[in-house]
C-alpha cells in the first residue's frame, strides 16, 4: 500500500477544495448514466455549499501530494439510540489506487471520528450493483437487511 495520509478537509484551502472537487467529479462521471458526471450547477455550488453545511465531515486521502480518495459524511442524531450518528454520503478511491486498502483506511478514520463524538452508529447507502463496495462494508462490520428487496440501494449500519 502506498504511504497514505488521511486528513480532515479544510474547504477554505484551495488545494483541499480542488482535490475534493476533482475526485468527486471523477467519481460521479463513472456513476451517472452517460458519463456526464456532475452538472455545472452542482460543480459551482459544491464547495461553497459544503463549506457552509454545519454537520459535514469530509476526509481526504493523500499519497504524498496526490489526492487519492475522499469521504463526505454528515452528522446526525439517532432518536432511538439517543446519540449522534455519522452518515457516509460518498466514499470513493481513485481507480489507480483501488484495492490498496485506502477505502478501509478512510472508513477506519470515520469510525475514529464517530467514536470520539460518542456516536452510536455509522450509516450509509450502497448500490445493490456495487459489489466491491458492498464487500468492503460487510468486511468492516456493516449490516443491513433485504426488507426492500426491490430497491436498487441497500441501507447499512455499523453500530458502535
Amino acid at each position: 500500500m502506498p504511504s497514505i495520509e488521511i486528513i480532515e478537509t479544510d474547504l477554505s484551502d484551495p488545494l483541499h477544495a480542488d482535490a475534493l472537487l476533482g475526485l468527486l467529479c471523477d467519481y460521479a462521471s463513472k456513476l451517472i448514466v452517460g458519463g456526464n458526471g456532475l452538472s455545472e450547477q452542482a460543480k459551482s455550488n459544491l464547495i461553497s455549499g459544503l463549506r457552509e453545511h454545519p454537520t459535514k465531515l469530509i476526509l481526504l486521502a493523500w499519497d504524498n501530494k496526490t489526492p487519492v480518495g475522499f469521504c463526505v459524511c454528515m452528522r446526525g442524531f439517532s432518536t432511538f439510540g439517543g446519540r449522534g450518528t455519522i452518515n457516509v454520503h460518498d466514499l470513493a478511491v481513485a481507480e489507480k489506487y483501488q484495492g490498496c486498502g485506502i477505502g478501509t483506511a478512510i472508513m477506519n478514520r470515520v469510525f475514529v471520528e464517530a467514536t470520539a463524538s460518542n456516536c452510536c452508529k455509522v450509516t450509509l447507502e450502497v448500490e445493490r450493483s456495487n459489489a466491491g463496495a458492498r464487500r468492503l462494508y460487510e468486511r468492516l462490520g456493516f449490516r443491513g437487511n433485504d426488507e426492500f428487496a426491490d430497491s436498487t440501494m441497500f441501507f447499512l449500519e455499523h453500530p458502535l
